[in-house]
């Protein structure tokens, strides 16, 4: 079906993201950290695009204070280099298959919080929207010719 829409779409407007502060980690990973990056992969794609749009939250610069520059977040620049989100998505996948049944909701919840404040943010929610914000920032520049961050 993305094949058969490719052809037509000229514009793609992405504001999605699951928004719930507590969610289970690897739910929250899938949707927020990776799925702009994949929406920019089917942009490429897209013939006619004249234009990509991105809508993020405030919320992913995390327990910062003060006047905050909207610059993009890169690993290793603005957001600590000890943070890997393959690493994540891997203790996600291993909580899911070490918690499975009764408890994997709630413990896939704890997981995501403790990782998020780990890094400094408040909860799944901020953190998994700020990778997201890392994971799509080299698609960006290569998916545009005219990119501008």
């Amino acid at each position: 079906m993305a094949y058969n829409i490719s052809d037509e779409i000229d514009v793609i407007i992405s504001c999605a993201g699951r928004t719930t502060f507590d969610y289970r980690y690897d739910s929250a990973l899938n949707v927020n950290a990776l799925g702009p990056g994949r929406l920019l992969s089917f942009g490429k794609g897209c013939k006619k695009l004249k234009l990509f749009l991105h809508i993020s939250t405030a919320y992913v610069t995390g327990n910062k204070e003060g006047k905050i520059l909207e610059t993009p977040l890169c690993i290793g620049e603005n957001i600590t280099s000890h943070l890997n989100i393959e690493t994540e998505m891997k203790l996600a996948s291993e909580a899911v298959r070490k918690f499975y049944g009764r408890e994997e909701i709630k413990k896939l919840k704890e997981l995501g919080m403790e990782r998020a404040q780990h890094y400094g943010w408040e909860n799944t929610y901020t953190f998994t929207k700020a990778m997201g914000e890392c994971n799509s920032q080299p698609k960006r520049r290569s998916a545009c010719s005219d990119y501008k961050a």
